[in-house]
């Protein structure tokens, strides 16, 4: 039995869950009317044409939507669906109206011995699998006896007589769903979206979800839920813990504190035990930026990393102000070389010369680029020294530097300018 019901409610899932949202998602019927069962001198079409016209009077008397074993048909082969329940056969009845996303369900059957038709009639709440009404008529005569006797024994079902008007009946649209775990803590998500850690309830439409629940070092498991109208479904989940992995993680340079989550776990190189999941992992280390990843755990495996780190505090000062000076009098020192060639180039000029006041000309340019070559050579071969003793003394430690600070910039009046490095020693 067990079985038959399973298999039966893979199939009822495996369609719904397959379906697009559609109208159960505002508002799901409220009953489910099976067609009756009927004995040997019962004919099939008659059957179908009484069961109908249950479904019909049952609208009328619950006040609420009702979905028929017809309609049924066209997700399900009706034949082999009924073929799946007993005649008194409740629970099956009510796990199938549940998969539906009903709260009752209405079956029934129908026979005949002699001149007496003989009728029975339940009504299922699906969430108990309860019986919560039953008519049953012995009635003699024609089936045009038996259809005008319909009405009455259906209203009594619903606690009226018959062609008393029932209310109207609003089913409602949103259900509650309650989500628990063995252990608790789980990352409970439907449909792919988080809605929190177990244990956890979420109001939802009434319609099929896909629940999914994760535990860092426990098999992730899923199942398929149907929301009820106005009722909580409780599901609970014992979770099976699997084998941790390890992780194996070295830095360039090692020595750095290693976090998994922002709890910190040692120091690389670092070779631990690890729970199955994943984790966003960091290494810190003075004076290098943090290196961040995301690793994933996996059973029995050794998960490895190998992330070199990154120089995180600015270029020493001494060395820059060194690379300035000394590209600076290299320049410089090539200004005093081209200055030199200008300066002969104009000294020969001097002496092959004509008239006295070419010759001054000559003289007097020859002498200004030698000056300028003096000056070049003078300016950038200190500087060249100033920017080598600079990278020769530049220190090491970030510490030492950021107290003694060297500056570079023009003089007051403009004329110059000025290196200095101020500290205490």
């Amino acid at each position: 039995m067990i079985f038959r019901i399973g298999i039966l409610l893979i199939w009822i899932m495996a369609l719904l869950v397959g379906l697009p949202d559609v109208s159960m998602a505002n508002e799901s019927p409220g009953i489910v009317v099976w067609k009756l069962q009927g004995n040997e001198n019962v004919k099939p079409a008659d059957v179908n044409l009484i069961s109908n016209f249950v479904a019909n009077q049952a609208a009328k008397y619950s006040g609420s939507k009702v979905i028929s074993e017809a309609d049924i048909y066209t997700i399900l082969k009706g034949e082999q669906t009924r073929q799946q329940c007993g005649m008194e056969d409740t629970s099956c009845m009510a796990e199938i109206g549940a998969a539906l996303g009903v709260p009752e369900a209405v079956s029934g059957d129908i026979g005949k011995i002699g001149g007496f038709w003989m009728l029975n009639l339940r009504r299922i709440n699906v969430r108990s699998a309860e019986v919560i009404g039953r008519s049953s008529r012995n009635i003699e005569g024609s089936a045009d006896d038996l259809i005008r006797s319909l009405p009455g024994a259906v209203a009594e079902l619903f606690g009226l007589q018959a062609g008393e008007k029932a209310e109207a009946v609003k089913t409602p649209s949103m259900g509650m769903l309650s989500v628990t775990s063995q252990p608790e803590g789980a990352k409970v998500r439907i449909n792919g979206q988080n809605i929190g850690e177990s244990p956890v309830q979420k109001e939802l439409k009434v319609n099929g979800y896909k629940l999914q629940v994760e535990f860092r070092g426990y098999k992730p498991q899923e199942q398929n839920v149907h929301i009820l109208p106005g009722e909580t479904t409780e599901v609970t989940f014992k979770l099976e813990r699997l084998p941790p992995g390890r992780l194996y993680v070295k830095s360039e340079p090692s020595g750095a504190s290693l976090f998994l989550d922002g709890e910190k776990k040692g120091a690389t190189p670092f070779k631990q035990k690890a729970e199955v999941g994943e984790y966003k992992l960091e290494l810190k280390l003075k004076g290098y930026k943090t290196a961040k990843e995301s690793v994933s755990v996996k059973s029995k495996e050794t998960t490895r990393l190998n992330l070199p780190l990154e120089r995180d505090y600015p270029i020493n000062p001494y060395k820059k102000y060194g690379y300035m000076t000394f590209f600076t009098g290299v320049g410089l020192v090539a200004f005093g070389g081209l200055a030199t060639g200008m300066s002969s180039m104009k000294a020969n000029d001097y002496k092959g010369a004509g008239s006295p006041g070419e010759m001054k000309d000559a003289q007097n340019t020859s002498e200004s680029w030698m000056g300028g070559a003096i000056a070049g050579y003078t300016i950038g071969g200190v500087l060249i020294v100033t920017g080598i003793v600079l990278w020769v003394l530049s220190p090491g430690d970030q510490a030492w530097w950021k107290e003694h600070q060297v500056s570079a910039g023009p003089t007051g009046d403009g004329s110059g300018g000025i290196l200095s490095v101020s500290g205490r020693w």
